[in-house]
């Protein structure tokens, strides 16, 4: 005595199209467990009776009352008896369903007050979930996006200190303030106003804004939506998506990740160093669920720790190489050791402040002051903690004297 699903096939009545959303309790099928309607509305399910007709079909009658997503978690909580969640649901109202096999043969609606014991659960009945087998329903991004036309982003945490639903407040905020940060480097891209350093424009970061919209289990689960609306026109951060979701699927593969991140800038692949570095370090494995308004696009990606490290030390590598250096013409006007550190004034009067560079440094050889040098600058990003956003700072990397001081 066996059947695929508690759910009818079709529409219900009064109910609407459901979709099995979790089952706590199964013997032969589900005898337990919650749906979902198209509308986003919960339900909760009993089977309180079955049995085998002549014809050998299993005939099943069932209870279906509507119920919050705060007062179903209070019943998978074992913090809510079963027994009141159906004679005292909160819409007032409990549905009767009756069975053949999955064919809907009847619908009622009951008086949950005038409900006969022998179909209500015992006094005190409470689910116990430890240790049974629990089938969880990640929600749907795509459904998701396609009912609020916004661009819809499941964020999957995984880390063995984390508790379902539970996570600390500095980690989410360090993840999710990370994300935003390479999302906002690619929108510059695909809004064409690419920069290196500063700050971005106001108009690319609202394009690019994502929203904290929900929480889901397993192990822990945030739903982020697009600030902006699907109208007529795509939304610019269905582009920015499509180039995240295909950053974390690359993983450490080094060919992927140069071929996505040299279509970029020095920017994103230096936000997105930052973005890996914080998962290896919180040792987090995530999973990116992307869901459009647009039904042709969409998909999903994952990385560990493990490979978030070794994609680290690509992108960072990638990042060096990217940089911009070119050679200039300067009269060497301040050199510091102990500071490694310089100064240098161009022909055309534009002055350069940085640092040395490692192999620079090394060679512990004293320039000649205010001489004229082709000097190889190359002009790096960095995190500033005194400026909002990036700033440049200028590298010297090589030396080679054209004229001596006072010439």
């Amino acid at each position: 005595m066996m059947m695929d699903s508690p759910l009818p096939k079709g529409n219900i009545q009064n109910i609407g199209l459901l979709e099995l959303r979790e089952v706590y309790t199964y013997y032969d099928f589900p005898r337990v467990f919650s749906a979902e309607s198209l509308t986003g509305q919960l339900f909760l399910g009993l089977c309180v009776e079955d049995d085998i007709s002549d014809d050998d079909q299993l005939e099943t009658r069932w209870l279906y009352v509507a119920i919050s997503p705060t007062r179903l978690q209070a019943v998978k909580a074992g913090n809510m008896p079963l027994r009141i969640a159906f004679t005292r649901p909160e819409g007032g109202v409990c549905f009767e369903l009756c069975m053949i096999e999955e064919e809907l043969v009847e619908v009622l609606e009951k008086n949950p007050q005038q409900l006969p014991e022998e179909d209500l659960p015992a006094e005190g009945a409470v689910l116990r979930l430890e240790g049974l087998h629990q089938l969880e329903k990640i929600p749907s991004a795509s459904n998701e996006a396609r009912q609020t036309l916004r661009e819809v982003l499941n964020l999957h945490i995984e880390n063995p200190s984390i508790k379902s639903l539970e996570i600390p407040l500095g980690l989410l905020g360090t993840l999710a303030s990370s994300l935003q940060s390479v999302l906002d480097s690619i929108m510059q891209n695909v809004m064409n106003r690419p920069t290196l350093h500063g700050r971005i424009p106001e108009a690319v970061m609202n394009e690019a804004q994502l929203r904290f919209t929900g929480v889901f289990e397993g192990s822990f689960g945030a739903r982020l939506s697009s600030a902006q609306q699907s109208d007529l026109i795509e939304p610019a951060v269905s582009d920015a998506l499509c180039v995240l979701v295909d950053l974390v699927r690359s993983g450490d593969d080094p060919v992927r990740l140069s071929r996505l991140l040299r279509s970029q800038n020095q920017r994103t692949a230096r936000r997105y160093a930052q973005f890996l570095k914080a998962l290896y370090s919180s040792n987090c494995d995530i999973g990116l669920d992307w869901g459009s308004s647009n039904p042709t696009r969409g998909g999903s990606s994952q990385i560990s720790s493990r490979a978030a490290r070794a994609a680290y030390d690509l992108v960072s590598e990638m990042e060096s190489s990217m940089s911009n250096a070119y050679l200039v013409k300067a009269r060497l006007t301040g050199w510091v050791y102990k500071t490694r550190s310089f100064v240098a004034v161009a022909e055309d009067g534009i002055e350069y402040r940085g640092r040395l560079s490692d192999e620079l440094f090394d060679e512990r050889e004293s320039p000649q002051i205010h001489a004229l040098y082709e000097m190889k600058i190359a002009d790096l990003v960095e995190e500033s903690s005194l400026h909002a956003g990036e700033k440049s700072t200028y590298v010297l990397q090589e030396l080679r004297m054209i004229l001596p001081p006072g010439q």
